[in-house]
């Protein structure tokens, strides 16, 4: 399960021990990694199934993983689910705007779960608790799946909240504060798509 350290380390040790990764800008403070919803379970299992759900501030979303651990749980007062970042070739990667590779956005490789339990018959609380939290490094060469390498990461908050909100937008809720962000700009992905495989 992927875990979380605080800002100042976060800042100290990514850089110095993934060689993939050339900076990182972590955000001021953590943000929240559990909202509750006036929303009834159902509705709210309903969007959490519905692929719809963005990651990034770039529009990279999450989608229902393929192999769902056998320890979920599903009954009338809790939904779990298991999200990950796309894994087919052609979709929108999702991007992280902490893990950088010369100022560029390093893509985020994740898996979330999703854990919702039914506080009444009106609201629903859901958890979001990453469960894998890896980057892309450009300076690898592997022939297969790019997650052959991938860096592991910790988690930063950001998905997490940004996962919360648009699933607040899918169930027409009230918009939630904003994400908590690096005060450093990043650049553009789409300025840095050639970073994605490897060239200068």
């Amino acid at each position: 399960m992927g875990s979380r350290i605080g800002l100042a380390a976060l800042l100290a040790g990514a850089s110095a021990a993934c060689s993939g990764i050339t900076e990182t800008r972590a955000p001021t403070a953590e943000n929240p990694t559990t909202w509750t919803y006036a929303k009834p379970l159902a509705r709210v299992a309903e969007c959490l199934q519905s692929k719809e759900l963005v990651a990034d501030r770039w529009g990279g979303k999450v989608e229902t993983s393929y192999s769902q651990p056998d320890d979920l749980r599903q009954t009338q007062r809790v939904f779990e689910i298991v999200l990950d970042t796309p894994g087919y070739a052609g979709s929108p990667p999702v991007y992280s705007e902490v893990y950088l590779f010369e100022s560029c956005p390093l893509v985020l490789y994740g898996s979330w779960r999703f854990v919702a339990e039914a506080i009444d018959r009106e609201h629903t609380k859901v958890s979001v608790v990453p469960e894998l939290t890896e980057v892309h490094n450009y300076r690898c060469f592997y022939i297969g799946h790019p997650w052959g390498c991938a860096i592991g990461v910790d988690s930063t908050t950001i998905e997490e909240y940004r996962l919360l909100t648009s699933l607040g937008q899918c169930l027409g809720e009230p918009a939630l504060p904003p994400v908590v962000v690096p005060q450093s700009p990043v650049a553009v992905p789409q300025q840095c798509d050639h970073r994605r495989y490897g060239r200068d």
